[in-house]
């Protein structure tokens, strides 16, 4: 019977053994114990403006589908979501919380990370 064992220096204690009689190969480690726990967040309020009800607005036949389009998006203290236009004068004014794209449909897109960029 020849069986093999030794202990990995990790920061969780990890054992292993080997036994070539019966194939088998056994893995112990040590890990702590965590708990966790589930928030539900409530939904935020998207502000109704003539830009986020074209964007929320299925494309029709005649609306462009190749160019991309983005703008900023900013939040108020009622936690209410507005949508702004890259080129609008209050994406200077307010602070930003992200970006709103459209016509992305990968996350590898190019246009993508340049526009994550200039974020």
């Amino acid at each position: 019977m020849n069986s093999y064992s030794f202990t990995v220096d990790t920061p969780f204690p990890l054992a292993i053994a080997f036994d070539s009689t019966s194939d088998s190969l056994t893995v112990r480690q040590l890990i702590p114990s965590f708990d966790m726990s589930i928030t539900q967040i409530n939904p935020i309020r998207l502000v109704p403006t003539t830009l986020s009800t074209s964007l929320l607005r299925s494309p029709d036949s005649t609306s462009d589908t190749t160019s991309i389009d983005f703008g900023y998006i900013t939040i108020d203290q009622a936690r209410h979501i507005l949508l702004l236009d890259r080129q609008d004068r209050m994406s200077f004014q307010l602070p930003l919380v992200g970006l709103w794209l459209k016509n992305v449909l990968s996350p590898t897109h190019p246009s993508l990370q340049t526009l994550c960029k200039r974020y």
